[in-house]
């Protein structure tokens, strides 16, 4: 608090490292297509870390939003974003900082982006529900 002014907030140098006490979870990133007309995302703001399907189903969920000629334009950058996220899941995730770009051959500014800000991500899916002694239970009354 500075002079005569009581202020309850205070500035932190760099917003994308930094977590604030309210409102931010310890997991967080995007994945987001850029260009010289265009700006998508989809985000994560998690307080337990996102398993490969969810990260799969992120980048889905953004090719969706682009029109036919973006998606089309970015078709190999989007299986780079997905192959990344099927390899994260082998190793049991990734941890912050990540910042993986995919650039469009043959342009400047056209590209898909992996960020991972803060805490881990893209961990494996969770084994199906076992039976008794381990196994699935497939037979029927």
């Amino acid at each position: 608090m500075a002079g005569q002014n009581p202020t309850l907030y205070a500035y932190v140098s760099d917003p994308d490292f930094e977590i604030a006490p309210f409102g931010l979870a310890k997991h967080r990133g995007r994945i987001q297509a850029q260009g010289s007309k265009l700006e998508e995302s989809v985000a994560w703001n998690r307080d337990t870390p996102s398993t490969v399907s969810e990260g799969l189903a992120m980048v889905d969920e953004l090719e969706v939003k682009l029109s036919e000629t973006d998606r089309k334009l970015r078709k190999t950058e989007f299986e780079k974003a997905r192959k990344f996220i099927n390899n994260a899941g082998n190793v049991n995730g990734v941890d912050a900082p990540v910042s993986n770009t995919y650039q469009v051959k043959n342009t400047k500014h056209e590209r898909v982006d992996v960020e991972v800000k803060t805490g881990k991500t893209f961990v494996p899916d969770p084994s199906p529900a076992k039976g008794k002694g381990g196994f699935v239970n497939d037979s029927t009354p």
